[in-house]
């Protein structure tokens, strides 16, 4: 059942999606995927890499795949998958897309409906470590692609919930197992490092796609005041180039 509905939807469309994925490669991505999990358990999943897909199908990753639980556990956000460090999911699932599929730095942007969970995957060639730098500077249009990518696909959509799969079957603890309890407003990939609350709330709204101008006049502080604290958040990441700070001006 897994593998007919990756061969025969995934399979039949993911040179469609390669080519709607077009807009956002020059960030550095070269992989999407689109996950639904649904309250009662039923997974369906598509992506422009359909043999990664297939690969990942004949050795049980789903097994160790956080996102496939109970929709419960979760809420929307955003998420890094290198930040979830359970040793099966990143033995297998990270560590083969890695080595034998050129996939590496995933990002997860998840959104929380009524009748359960979607999950918008974004990944990139070992080469394109840069991709991290996009992922912060470029939110708002990765979840304009999102929107854009739901649209073009509808009729395929429709198709793959009518194929969908029943991962209660294949997955025991769905629910009650691990799940990525680091999933939050702001990728965890930035969490760890000690920012201010102004720098914070400066982060929290660029995360949401305002402009430094928008968040000034939300703040009730300067629009220079809010460039500082963002470039001060450059710094201390230490991830962003100054090619990338246009995105802010």
């Amino acid at each position: 059942m897994l593998l007919d509905m990756i061969q025969t939807v995934s399979g039949r469309y993911s040179k469609k999606i390669d080519e709607l994925i077009n807009p956002i490669k020059r960030y550095g991505i070269s992989y999407f995927c689109w996950q639904t999990v649904s309250n009662t358990g039923q997974w369906c999943i598509i992506g422009n890499q359909p043999d990664w897909l297939e690969y990942s199908a004949e050795h049980c990753f789903y097994m160790h795949d956080p996102s496939l639980v109970h929709p419960r556990f979760y809420h929307s956000g955003v998420y890094y998958t290198a930040a979830y460090e359970e040793e099966r999911f990143q033995d297998t699932i990270i560590g083969e897309a890695e080595k034998y599929f050129d996939l590496n730095y995933g990002l997860v942007i998840a959104e929380k409906k009524a009748h359960g969970m979607e999950f918008a995957i974004f990944a990139a060639p070992n080469k394109n470590s840069w991709v991290i730098n996009s992922y912060l500077n470029y939110m708002l249009e990765l979840k304009r692609f999102i929107s854009y990518f739901k649209q073009e696909m509808a009729p395929v959509l429709l198709q793959l919930h009518d194929a969908q799969v029943n991962i209660t079957k294949l997955k025991p603890d769905f629910d009650n197992g691990p799940y990525l309890s680091g999933i939050a407003e702001e990728p965890s990939i930035f969490s760890d490092l000690e920012l201010t609350q102004r720098q914070r709330e400066c982060l929290h709204y660029t995360l949401k796609g305002m402009t430094a101008k928008e968040i000034a006049k939300l703040l009730c502080i300067s629009h220079r005041t809010v460039e500082i604290h963002l470039d001060n958040i450059r710094k201390k990441y230490g991830v962003l180039y100054k090619r990338d700070f246009f995105l802010w001006n």
